[in-house]
């Protein structure tokens, strides 16, 4: 990162719901690997790309911290046009929305994304026999009954995460590379209501022991679930589970209208299917052609 980035950051639009400065901390090392590239078109920045080293691939450094955005630029066409000619895999996995065709190439792929109308009698899905979920809860509700909660608690945001990485440390998704930007960009944003997005924690706790947690992103009337973790010497308790629902429980009193649970193989258990959302890849041509002869 230098002063020709930091200008160029400067001219290009700010990322949806957050600041350029708050969006400036993702630019910092951290032990993972990253590049930047700026792209220009006549002269001035069209696309400025920042990536973070995952396994055999790049990523952009917004993927599991910004909903929904990939890099600053001047338009998506824009920004297609820079990630194809950047001479390294990128790949966001999840999380964008239908603009990603404004890209103008990449592969593209869609799945569904579950989400929970907090207007509505919610708990009927968990109740459907299909699902058998909502015994689950209740029983969960029942062992944790004697737990404590808070809100936006002081620490609370990195613990969620830190043992959120010590969970996942050893999976071959290598997901975990995001942790020290999630907490980063996390930390700067406001925890009071606003336009910008939000950061909201929900911690259940046994006395001054943290048990289990959820980091939700909030805006427009939506709270995004983004992380999810728990003291497994609590599992016998279902605190984990315990804390997701009390997280849209007390999501529905504060007034949201929705809860985004995004995709996955447990997430049809909490919410129907509520919309699609997309992954995009990148490559160069000629990994594009080696993958077509030795797809694995």
């Amino acid at each position: 990162w230098n002063a020709e980035l930091d200008e160029a950051l400067d001219e290009l639009p700010a990322p949806p719901g957050c600041s350029k400065d708050q969006y400036r901390e993702l630019m910092r090392p951290t032990s993972a690997q990253k590049l930047h590239a700026l792209a220009r078109e006549n002269g001035a920045p069209s696309a400025l790309i920042s990536l973070r080293r995952r396994m055999r691939f790049w990523e952009p450094v917004s993927y599991q911290v910004l909903p929904s955005f990939i890099a600053p630029a001047a338009s998506q066409p824009a920004l297609g046009r820079a990630l194809a000619v950047l001479g390294v895999e990128v790949h966001m996995p999840a999380g964008l929305d239908e603009s990603v065709y404004e890209l103008g190439g990449g592969e593209v792929g869609v799945y569904d994304a579950y989400q929970i109308d907090l207007t509505s009698d919610y708990e009927s899905h968990w109740h459907k026999k299909s699902q058998r979920h909502l015994s689950t809860i209740r029983r969960a509700r029942n062992k944790c009954a004697h737990l404590e909660h808070r809100i936006d608690g002081a620490g609370d945001m990195e613990w969620i995460v830190d043992t959120w990485r010590s969970q996942w440390l050893n999976d071959p998704g290598q997901e975990v590379s995001a942790a020290e930007d999630r907490v980063r960009f996390w930390s700067v944003l406001p925890r009071s209501a606003g336009e910008e997005w939000r950061v909201r924690t929900l911690q259940l706790t046994a006395g001054p022991d943290r048990v289990a947690g959820v980091v939700l992103l909030c805006r427009d009337g939506v709270a995004t679930f983004q992380c999810w973790a728990r003291d497994t010497a609590f599992d016998q308790l279902g605190a984990g589970n315990r804390a997701l629902d009390l997280a849209i429980e007390i999501a529905a009193a504060e007034g949201y209208k929705c809860f985004d649970l995004g995709g996955g193989s447990v997430k049809h258990r909490w919410g129907p299917i509520g919309t699609q959302r997309y992954r995009v890849t990148f490559r160069p041509w000629i990994l594009g052609m080696l993958r077509r002869v030795t797809p694995d």
